[in-house]
């Protein structure tokens, strides 16, 4: 599944099963859409592309709207989950807000649910970034978006799923249930703590060392202890790129590797 999104020619439905995609030399691909595996290489491929396909492929607009749903639904079902913790302060420094605005953005263009505690600052600045992006596409911000925050709190930005739970360590481990990495941007405490957690139940530990707080001390750490972090084998070289400004492209490229 190799093909460039530019030299589509056609997507079209074929029976009640399966997905074919045709180039412009007219070789296809056939997906069977009720087939885990074919979907997941089709969306590591394609599913950031889905929303802008109209404009690419021709053919019939009806049969199209149909496929884009059927697209949809089964996408919802394949998970990439990431969660990301932070600063929790309304007055972020520069650097963070920053770095929360970016990687809230990222996140949404690469079709990822996204899972955060609900709180003000880096909680809440991802959280609506990642929004105004989901908010253009046909995806419901509900399906997209979970705010995981204790009983008795509201979370400050208002969207998405609310999940609440009892007070203190499962405000953190609730969404590492689900995510299978974890970014961590800034931080004051809490952040480092995640981490401890993220290392109990095997979730890729991200740290954006650009902004320092926890995040700079957890790089610090996994750095100099770095072949023992399985995920990071094959993108060593990627995750050093997380202590300076132009993080985002190695952040980016370790996401693909970790959901390849």
């Amino acid at each position: 599944m190799e093909k460039d999104i530019k030299n589509i020619n056609k997507i079209f439905l074929e029976g009640d099963e399966n997905i074919v995609i045709q180039d412009i030399e007219n070789s296809t691909i056939t997906i069977n859409k009720n087939n885990p595996e074919e979907l997941k290489a089709f969306f590591g491929s394609f599913g950031d592309k889905i929303m802008n396909l109209e404009d690419i492929i021709s053919g019939n607009k009806k049969e199209f709207a149909q496929l884009k749903a059927i697209l949809i639904e089964q996408y919802s079902k394949i998970k990439k989950a990431v969660m990301v913790v932070g600063t929790g302060a309304f007055n972020l420094p520069k650097n963070v807000y920053k770095s929360s605005v970016q990687i809230g953005k990222l996140l949404a263009e690469m079709n990822f649910e996204l899972f955060v505690g609900g709180w003000e600052g880096v909680d809440y600045v991802v959280a609506e970034e990642f929004s105004k992006i989901i908010n253009k596409t046909d995806f419901k911000l509900s399906d997209k978006l979970t705010q995981i925050v204790y009983r008795g709190k509201e979370p400050v930005f208002k969207g998405g799923q609310i999940t609440y739970v009892e007070q203190g360590v499962m405000e953190w481990v609730e969404g590492l249930k689900t995510a299978k990495a974890l970014i961590l941007i800034g931080g004051q405490g809490g952040t480092y703590e995640t981490f401890l957690y993220a290392k109990q139940e095997k979730v890729a530990v991200l740290p954006i060392a650009f902004p320092g707080g926890d995040a700079e001390r957890i790089f610090n750490e996994i750095s100099t202890d770095i072949d023992n972090y399985k995920y990071l084998k094959d993108c060593k070289n990627d995750f050093l790129k997380l202590e300076n400004e132009s993080f985002i492209d190695g952040l980016k490229n370790i996401l693909n590797k970790i959901f390849q």
